[in-house]
């Protein structure tokens, strides 16, 4: 819609579980508020500094700071049209990262029209980062040297020095989707990959090798500084117990399969015994509908 003569922004097409980055505006009384579980914060602008006022019990016509915010969600819960009272309960629930609501236009106030906009509200902290700022900075590395890049483009490209490619540089959630959909398929692959950047080893020198390390530094990474404790028994079929990262299955069935294959055991963690990612969490469409896989440091 148009408030003014020309076309309003087109908001970025978001959905609960799909990975995505946006540009947001939290209004505050101190600027440079630290990101803080709860903030809140939304793409209009001027919404923004009415609730700097809020912020501080203020009318909202007193307004406060505000603060840009580069809001990057893996796995978001999203609602449209209102934002329930416990949506913040069922984002941690779910294993959610953050809150987005998809707000219709509302015109009812002439003096101050509201277009469409998104609300964020962080569940987790490091979601978000003032924009500008070196973000990257403020994250821990892997030995090989990887941490995320906020500013990485989502379609990726290439770091040239001296005029060769060095290294492959890609968002740090789709480099993350990348290394499941190659775990469902060739697991061993993705493993060789990651540890070589925990070993720190130099840079494959093909081009496909050097994308396939981002990818798998990228699940180190996510492994490493985001694994969640999981709430349910994991179970694992297999003839022995495993020596690295391994998958394991919230679902008995899965693992009795893999075992009845290779002659093995069925091997229980229970809930909150261990540590890792639940790939359901990352929205691989369609990749693990049946198995609910998880995958799990090594134990012990």
């Amino acid at each position: 819609m148009a408030l003014d003569g020309a076309p309003a922004p087109a908001l970025p097409d978001v959905a609960t579980g799909r990975p995505v980055s946006l540009a947001l505006h939290h209004g505050s009384t101190r600027k440079g508020r630290p990101v803080a579980a709860g903030m809140f914060a939304t793409s209009h602008l001027p919404e923004a500094r009415d609730y700097a006022g809020l912020d501080a019990g203020l009318d909202p016509e007193d307004e406060g700071e505000v603060t840009r915010l580069q809001v990057t969600m893996r796995n978001p819960l999203v609602f449209r049209g209102a934002r329930p009272r416990d949506a913040q309960a069922r984002a941690a629930a779910g294993g959610h990262d953050g809150v987005l609501v998809v707000m219709p236009a509302d015109l009812r106030d002439p003096s101050s029209p509201l277009p469409e906009r998104i609300w964020a509200i962080l569940t987790d902290p490091a979601a978000a980062r003032p924009a500008g700022a070196q973000g990257a900075g403020e994250l821990p590395a892997l030995p090989g040297g990887y941490r995320p890049d906020p500013d990485a483009p989502a379609d990726g490209e290439w770091v040239f020095e001296d005029g060769v490619a060095v290294r492959w540089r890609q968002d740090h959630s789709e480099l993350v989707a990348e290394a499941l959909r190659r775990w469902k398929g060739w697991p061993s692959d993705a493993q060789i990959h990651m540890r070589e950047e925990r070993e720190g080893q130099p840079q494959p020198s093909s081009g496909s090798g050097k994308q396939l390390r981002a990818q798998g530094a990228a699940l180190l990474w996510e492994l490493t500084y985001r694994s969640r404790p999981s709430s349910r028994a994991l179970h694992r079929g297999a003839h022995k117990a495993p020596g690295g990262f391994a998958a394991w299955s919230e679902r008995k069935a899965v693992a009795r399969h893999w075992a009845s294959l290779n002659g093995g055991e069925i091997m229980t963690l229970e809930p909150g015994q261990a540590r890792g990612l639940r790939i359901a969490d990352y929205a691989v469409s369609g990749l693990d509908e049946s198995e609910r896989e998880w995958i799990i440091g090594p134990q012990g």
